[in-house]
């Protein structure tokens, strides 16, 4: 096999002619050149949430990659806004490796009240090294997930950059353990911030016995 590759990669590829050896028109920078609009294809891009009247272009390329799965690894340095971002357009152009033109549309979201969250589903099963003394990590990672899907359940959009969350518990040991032999009662106390505004009362949810696989 070693032979035949060698043997291929010494063939030249000539003519009869003036010339005897044809190259390649397409230098590898042009090879790279990438279309915006092919990268862009939902132009629309909802209602996002925006910190001033008109969005930056950060929040810009957040929903364009949500809405575009091919502009996943879309930088800002990869386009440049044509004239000005207005309250519901704004047109970019492709810049370095990327050519062509795209006109986004959108609306602004208003911040989501957080106190619509009334409820928590519990982890459905929480995995520990000792059930007696369950470290905050083994218990807070499953039920952080929960809070995060009860989130979601308000408003996709909404990211873990927008709420805070305070847990309390009468049962806890040192540094956050617990005793996870028998349930116990979590009570959570979550804050919107950024695209979040206002608190939720308590909400409690029950820990299950916490099992070693």
């Amino acid at each position: 096999m070693k032979k035949i590759l060698s043997i291929l990669g010494a063939v030249s590829l000539t003519v009869t002619g003036a010339s005897s050896v044809i190259a390649c028109g397409c230098n590898k920078s042009q090879q790279n050149i990438k279309i915006l609009n092919k990268i862009i294809k939902c132009i629309n891009l909802g209602a996002i949430f925006m910190k001033g009247e008109i969005p930056t272009v950060t929040e810009l390329l957040v929903y364009i990659k949500a809405k575009n799965s091919s502009a996943i690894y879309l930088t800002e340095n990869d386009f440049a806004v044509k004239g000005t971002i207005s309250k519901t357009t704004a047109t970019i152009i492709g810049k370095g490796n990327f050519t062509g033109e795209v006109t986004l549309n959108y609306t602004k979201k208003e911040k989501v009240d957080i106190n619509l969250l009334k409820t928590i589903e519990a982890p459905a099963k929480i995995i520990a090294e000792n059930i007696k003394y369950v470290s905050k990590d083994e218990w807070w990672n499953p039920t952080r997930i929960k809070v995060f899907e009860a989130i979601q359940n308000i408003d996709k959009l909404l990211t873990k950059n927008d709420y805070e969350i305070t847990c309390t518990c009468l049962d806890f040991f040192d540094n956050g353990h617990l005793d996870l032999s028998t349930p116990k009662i979590l009570s959570l106390l979550i804050k919107g911030k950024n695209n979040a505004y206002g608190s939720t009362s308590k909400i409690d949810i029950t820990l299950p016995i916490a099992t070693t696989n």
